[in-house]
């Protein structure tokens, strides 16, 4: 478990070297306003050969979005 406050314009990261592979929820974790019951967020682990998988095609969309706003 773990428990971070995030601050409106500031950036956290956590690292941590998972043991199994697959999808796990994340509730937050304490009450903090209005739909807090609909804060949830997912990470998922996969094996080294489907992040570069996952990696190369998302990054490529990035770009490619990238460019069309450098370009207007």
């Amino acid at each position: 478990r773990i428990k971070q406050d995030v601050i409106a314009g500031s950036s956290h990261y956590l690292v941590f070297k998972p043991e199994q592979t697959g999808n796990y929820n994340i509730a937050c974790a304490e009450y903090c306003g209005l739909n807090h019951s609909a804060m949830y967020t997912k990470v998922v682990v996969m094996n080294e050969n489907d992040y570069e998988e996952w990696y190369n095609k998302n990054s490529a969309n990035e770009n490619k979005q990238t460019e069309i706003v450098v370009n207007n």
